[in-house]
């Protein structure tokens, strides 16, 4: 969906490809010439704002860029829409955008490059243990009545707050 709207919209899927010393991205599509994150949603709610790991991956790319500006797009899929299934639903763009500071576009790089410094001794020593935790979407699902693991290396990594001591996720867990 997200190539299929990028393709109606005339802009090529993998818009800007971008380094920063080893850490690589993809920006979505340009908006107003900053980087700008094209995200769908199946959320029944629109938001006053974006999801933090969407500002967070544009951080990330403004970092790498040094733009001061980015843009978060969101194509939801069916807002307003109801168990019973009694409302029609249109589906609705929202866009939102964000300002970083000098202050946190320097810290964000460096956080950055520290990580990919920490990731590689991680897999040359084969100890993930000194690793900042992943986004918890990546590890864990939560939706729709269960919680779950998702992350094919949680066997490994178990990232303590996130299971218990029987391998299971915890609810609610950070």
């Amino acid at each position: 969906l997200h190539l299929a709207v990028q393709t109606k919209l005339g802009i090529p899927g993998d818009w800007k490809k971008v380094n920063l010393g080893g850490v690589e991205g993809s920006i979505d599509m340009p908006i107003n010439g900053f980087p700008g994150e094209l995200k769908t949603s199946r959320k029944w709610t629109i938001p006053d704002l974006p999801e933090e790991r969407y500002v967070r991956q544009l951080h990330s790319y403004c970092a790498i860029e040094k733009a001061k500006t980015g843009y978060v797009w969101v194509f939801y899929i069916n807002p307003n829409r109801t168990y019973a299934g009694d409302k029609s639903t249109t589906p609705e763009f929202r866009m939102w955008r964000i300002d970083f500071s000098p202050v946190e576009i320097k810290a964000e790089r460096l956080r950055l490059l520290h990580g990919r410094a920490a990731l590689l001794t991680a897999l040359e020593t084969k100890n993930p243990n000194k690793l900042p935790l992943c986004e918890k979407w990546l590890c864990v699902y939560e939706g729709r009545g269960k919680i779950e693991s998702r992350c094919p290396y949680w066997q490994d990594c178990r990232p303590r707050g996130r299971f218990g001591k029987d391998g299971k996720p915890i609810k609610g867990c950070e």
